[in-house]
């Protein structure tokens, strides 16, 4: 009976220190690095070539996480 005390009194103290972690673990994903935009000059189209280049980036990541089909 007393080992039963001593026991349930450990688990409770020791049970505040387990903390879980999600981790998460490098993949290789075959997809070809993309070009930086290239500055033209023209604010209006660097902004526009700069928000494709984000969004293709997005996509290649989507693509790694198998969120979505690749499509470029």
């Amino acid at each position: 009976m007393q080992w039963m005390c001593i026991l349930i009194l450990s688990s409770i103290c020791f049970s505040g220190c387990v903390r879980v972690k999600e981790v998460f673990i490098p993949t290789a994903c075959q997809i070809p690095k993309r070009e930086n935009p290239i500055k033209t000059g023209d604010l209006a189209q660097d902004v526009k070539n700069i928000l494709i280049y984000s969004e293709g980036i997005a996509k290649d990541l989507e693509f790694c996480r198998g969120n979505e089909p690749h499509m470029r």
